[in-house]
């Protein structure tokens, strides 16, 4: 699974090591497919994502407390209709999420945020 970035429909930044979404990601079942890339944000190509073949994707909206998951729609929809990224798993099976960027800002939301991943990641369970 990834949680990253793609302002613009441009370059594509993911959330690695040491980042509070990584936490979230584990927390909640998950296993960061970017977890030995340092940093928040971190670019990376088209490529990259591809080889890492992510089964989930989720990207936080952007930004400020105001905006709600919608504001994720953009760069899913961008995801979604780039050839490239067709065979992707997450991209392939719609298993592409929005989230708030106040979920995975270090704060007292982090824990609904892991509590909304685990229901997204394993519905089954709840």
């Amino acid at each position: 699974m990834a949680m990253i970035n793609r302002p613009g429909g441009g370059e594509i930044r993911v959330f690695g090591t040491g980042d509070v979404a990584t936490t979230i990601i584990e927390a909640a079942g998950g296993v960061q497919a970017f977890g030995d890339v340092p940093g928040r944000l971190t670019r990376i190509g088209t490529e990259e994502l591809i080889r890492r073949n992510p089964d989930v994707i989720v990207v936080p909206a952007c930004c400020g407390g105001d905006v709600g998951p919608e504001g994720a729609q953009p760069v899913i929809d961008g995801l979604r209709a780039d050839p490239a990224l067709a065979g992707v798993p997450a991209v392939r099976d719609g298993r592409l999420y929005a989230v708030t960027f106040a979920e995975v800002t270090p704060g007292v939301r982090n824990a609904d945020a892991v509590a909304n991943l685990a229901r997204l990641l394993h519905p089954e369970r709840f």
